[in-house]
């Protein structure tokens, strides 16, 4: 009896923890063609900070930047700053018959980078898939300064969002607490008989 009571407090205080649900959010800049330099894009709770490039800008439909030279980066991020998941996205070529320049693609948690998804240049729009698990909080696209070509372009980012919803811990405070009280309640009775 003692330890079904408690595991009672054990499971209920782990029902009091914070849990995680995701939701897909494909980022396709369905927008009309806009520059910016000057703005954030924004789509599906995420904004795409163009401010690291020189001209990025959003043309047919894509993300581009006619002359992405080394060092120059865009950033994706939720609006409200939370963490999320790349899942896939889309690149190639804005000249889909000459090679477009070489990007990396870097994910940050809380400024530090965590994971490397690789170094890409293509000709034909491809999709990249199967990226990685882990859960940052900015995505940034960084040209290698390896330019060959033609500008790249990048579409359909598919974002794995993660919300986090919690308990509050006065309710968890109190599931855990009555499993210890019924606990020394039992034990008390126990040791009077």
């Amino acid at each position: 009896m003692k330890i079904r009571i408690l595991l009672l407090a054990i499971i209920a205080s782990a029902m009091a923890a914070t849990s995680a649900q995701a939701a897909l959010v494909t980022i396709d800049f369905t927008t009309l063609d806009q520059n910016l330099v000057a703005n954030i894009y924004n789509e599906g709770g995420f904004e795409v900070d163009a401010s690291g490039t020189n001209d990025g800008e959003i043309a047919v439909g894509r993300l581009t930047e006619f002359f992405f030279s080394q060092g120059e980066v865009f950033t994706i991020s939720r609006d409200n700053g939370g963490l999320f998941q790349l899942i896939s996205f889309d690149h190639g070529s804005f000249r889909s018959i000459s090679l477009a320049d070489e990007f990396q693609i870097l994910g940050f948690l809380n400024g530090a980078q965590v994971v490397d998804f690789g170094t890409f240049a293509g000709i034909a729009l491809s999709t990249v898939s199967n990226l990685s698990s882990i859960s940052i909080d900015q995505l940034q696209i960084v040209a290698t300064g390896d330019t060959n070509a033609a500008p790249p372009v990048w579409d359909n980012f598919v974002l794995n969002t993660i919300e986090a919803s919690e308990v509050p811990l006065p309710a968890a405070f109190w599931f855990m607490g009555a499993g210890i009280a019924a606990y020394g309640a039992r034990r008390k009775k126990k040791i009077a008989a």
